[in-house]
């Protein structure tokens, strides 16, 4: 539960202190993902998984269907009531934040950060460039460690592209935010770089 299977380490700290710099909403979901994981689709095998990066998650092996639905029920459902209420009001961004680990798989991620999309791509390339104007010292990537897919991500597919809206799913590797100090930095950063994509949408 502490590690990055957990939970995504340092993400709250950055969104919080994102929502407070660019006075936007927020949602957070305060579950850890091993429970259920509510950027899956719902009873899709990432949703309730029984492993995660090489460990078995008894609970969820042994979670029967009905277990399984009322998770839904309890914890996915009022967080996607949450989202679809703020989008009731036209917005014209949304943003993901996440955080990943800096070794999968025996492999190193060598990225600071990635911004994934794979409809909005103009909007990736704005927050890329206009943090590594200021800290070109960073390995800034587009659609990496991941990739956006509807089989196995749910905000993005599900609200910003249905909604056309410009969006971005933001992951940083979570070795830069654990503490406080991390996180400010990766906050003001980011808010400085949707304030300047926001001047450019209509």
């Amino acid at each position: 539960l502490n590690s990055h299977r957990g939970w995504d380490i340092g993400a709250e700290m950055v969104a919080r202190q994102m929502s407070n710099l660019l006075r936007a909403p927020l949602v957070i979901q305060h579950y850890s993902r091993l429970v259920i994981d509510c950027n899956r689709p719902p009873f899709t095998p990432q949703s309730i998984p029984c492993k995660s990066d090489h460990a078995h998650i008894p609970g969820n092996i042994e979670a029967c269907h009905s277990e399984k639905t009322d998770r839904v029920k309890a914890i996915f459902e009022p967080m996607d009531a949450a989202i679809k209420q703020l989008f009731e009001t036209p917005r014209r961004a949304a943003f993901s934040i996440h955080s990943f680990t800096p070794e999968m798989d025996g492999k190193p991620r060598p990225w600071h950060a990635g911004f994934l999309t794979r409809a909005s791509l103009d909007t990736a390339e704005s927050l890329r460039a206009s943090i590594a104007k200021r800290h070109g010292e960073l390995k800034l990537a587009i659609n990496a460690p991941y990739t956006i897919d509807s089989e196995t991500d749910w905000f993005i597919p599900h609200y910003a592209e249905a909604l056309g809206l410009a969006h971005c799913l933001i992951e940083i590797r979570n070795d830069q935010i654990t503490h406080p100090e991390g996180a400010k930095l990766w906050a003001e950063l980011l808010a400085e770089a949707i304030n300047e994509l926001m001047e450019t949408l209509p």
